[in-house]
């Protein structure tokens, strides 16, 4: 396989987790380190790190401390590592082309695109005076106005057909769910 398609897998941004994990890291790392150079250097741990030390020594395995904290820590390791190795949710959409074999070029869309997609879709339904799209996962949730004052049971059923239509038409791959919700807004 070419490394065209697979830079097309990309995983979820988790660049705030990750972030906000490697700045406790640095700072535990940085304290952990000038402790150590001060006690490597006057033969005492600096005043700092006192009441850690402290409280480290003065724990046993038994104590219900010391079992909480490696358990909290265990946890933690545990739920960075889930974090670390599952993928995240997808932000590109395969569409199929008509008469296509597995092995051409795949076509893809964003979310952003698909959003844009469904909304230019919703926007050509009749009675509908603004439209707003959001696609999440693999549903598209499509929040339309209308004028009028009638039901707006069977606007939504219209809209929801068009976008399904639209969507099935291009080959968007799997199948999005459709979610239309409607507001009257007097002009």
């Amino acid at each position: 396989m070419s490394t065209k398609f697979t830079a097309l897998r990309r995983r979820s941004r988790r660049w705030v987790p990750a972030t906000i994990f490697a700045f406790i890291m640095l700072a535990l790392g940085s304290w952990l380190t000038a402790g150590a150079i001060m006690r490597w250097i006057d033969g005492q741990w600096p005043v700092f790190t006192r009441p850690v030390i402290d409280a480290a020594s003065a724990a046993t395995w038994e104590g219900d401390l010391t079992r909480a904290v490696v358990i909290g820590i265990g946890v933690v390791g545990v739920i960075v590592l889930v974090i670390a190795i599952l993928p995240g949710a997808p932000r590109l959409s395969s569409l199929r082309r008509p008469g296509a074999v597995a092995a051409d070029a795949r076509l893809v869309v964003s979310r952003r695109g698909l959003a844009r997609l469904a909304a230019a879709a919703a926007h050509r339904v009749d009675g509908v005076q603004q439209v707003a799209a959001s696609v999440s996962g693999r549903s598209v949730s499509i929040r339309v106005v209308t004028p009028t004052r009638q039901d707006t049971s069977e606007l939504r059923q219209r809209v929801k057909d068009a976008v399904s239509a639209r969507l099935t038409e291009v080959g968007v791959e799997p199948a999005a769910r459709v979610r239309v919700s409607a507001t009257v807004k007097e002009i």
